[in-house]
């Protein structure tokens, strides 16, 4: 009788999975977590949407995801994620294998895909965090996932397979995996993205550059914008062979990028910028999205005082716009103001920043954006050329922009 409840007791006890097979399901849960995430980043970037859910226009998300980054050539690099991801979910599945030669193979890649998803994720948060100046929090919950499958991988292959697999042939998956992120970094250091040039679809015919002299103007947009190379904020001379008129946002990182690269291009070529400011900010612009990042938060009190500096001396404006576009990140509106105290004077200053004419001119900025039908800064224009929409990499692309035949009616 005890024999027999014994038994049973015994019958009634089940083991559990081994931790090994908590390990590999949960290699598995995440890799296609990883897969599913990366094939979603994918549609997004080749939708040209670039607005996940909480993600406005412009925000990290948009300036990641649309950066020169965020490609290899031409193929959005989360499809290559999704991609690994997808090689990783199939042999997470044959892990389930009885085979031991296929569980070593699948362990091999395994082993190299999390290399280089490591190496994957170090290079693109080092791209967010100092060559693009923004975060995409869709792109970190990638990365952040993928370094967490690697760290699976790498506990379950250090616990279970680091003997009985070749040293040689470890290396080689090592060496495999590193070489990936490697290459496709690269190729993107080395590669120029092209302009995105657009036609504003509005009558070109009405557009024109007056000519040097004192009445020079600009008109674009179809003739909805009219800019004076006397009157507005000027960088560079008026009677420049080339002016440009270039919208802007001082809180911008691809604005700040663009604006270094414009002023290395007038120490080369007969080029002034007429500066428009055109704050990112929903408080002052009602063509963007209320859901922008913190960054722009001080956007339209930035402009308002850059306004005043230029409508009261357009030279000290010069040095102004140099000295806000300089650190990383955007200027304070305190630091902005004791600046522009500094270059006018307090008194000046405190007369400037009453002027009318600063938001009679910056409701003409918004106004000019809104018609431009632009979804993001810097906005770069000419007549009869369209626009430039988005970050300048390379000023020379600027130089054949305005070298090449005008667009016709």
């Amino acid at each position: 009788m005890s024999g027999t409840s014994a038994d049973h007791h015994a019958a009634e006890v089940k083991p559990g999975p081994s931790p090994g097979a908590r390990l590999n399901l949960l290699i598995l849960v995440l890799a296609v977590l990883g897969f599913l995430l990366s094939s979603y980043l994918t549609y997004v970037s080749a939708s040209g949407d670039a607005s996940p859910p909480g993600c406005g226009a412009g925000s990290g998300c948009s300036e990641v995801l649309t950066s020169q980054w965020s490609r290899w050539f031409g193929v959005p690099v989360s499809a290559l994620a999704a991609l690994l991801y997808l090689v990783l979910t199939v042999c997470a599945f044959i892990l389930c294998a009885r085979n031991e030669r296929t569980q070593q193979a699948a362990w091999l890649i395994l082993f190299g895909g999390a290399v280089a998803i490591t190496g994957s994720a170090a290079w693109f948060i080092y791209l967010q965090r100092f060559k693009i100046g923004a975060w995409c929090p869709w792109c970190m919950a990638d990365h952040i996932g993928g370094l967490l499958l690697s760290a699976v991988i790498f506990v379950r292959f250090a616990v279970t397979w680091h003997r009985s697999i070749q040293v040689r042939m470890k290396l080689a998956a090592a060496l495999a995996g590193i070489a990936g992120p490697l290459v496709v970094a690269i190729v993107q250091i080395n590669t120029t993205p092209a302009l995105r040039t657009h036609d504003s679809g509005l009558p070109v015919h009405h557009e024109y550059d007056g000519g040097r002299g004192p009445a020079r103007e600009l008109v674009v947009l179809g003739g909805r914008l009219t800019v004076s190379a006397h009157r507005e904020p000027l960088v560079g001379s008026p009677d420049a062979k080339h002016l440009l008129v270039a919208m802007v946002d001082y809180c911008c990182p691809h604005c700040r990028h663009t604006h270094q690269v414009l002023m290395s291009l007038m120490d080369e070529t007969d080029l002034a910028v007429l500066v428009l400011p055109v704050p990112l900010n929903r408080k002052c612009n009602r063509h963007v999205p209320e859901s922008m990042p913190i960054r722009f938060e001080h956007s339209c009190q930035l402009a308002k005082t850059a306004l005043a500096v230029a409508l009261s001396d357009r030279q000290k404006f010069v040095e102004f716009d140099r000295w806000m576009f300089e650190p990383p990140k955007p200027r304070s509106p305190a630091d902005a103001a004791d600046k522009a105290a500094q270059l006018l004077g307090t008194k000046r200053f405190e007369q400037a920043v009453s002027d009318p004419r600063i938001n009679a001119t910056l409701e003409r900025n918004i106004d000019a954006y809104g018609a431009s039908g632009a979804d993001r800064l810097p906005v770069i224009m000419a007549p009869s050329r369209g626009f430039v929409e988005g970050r300048v990499e390379d000023g020379q692309q600027i130089v054949e922009w305005l070298e090449q035949d005008q667009i016709k009616d």
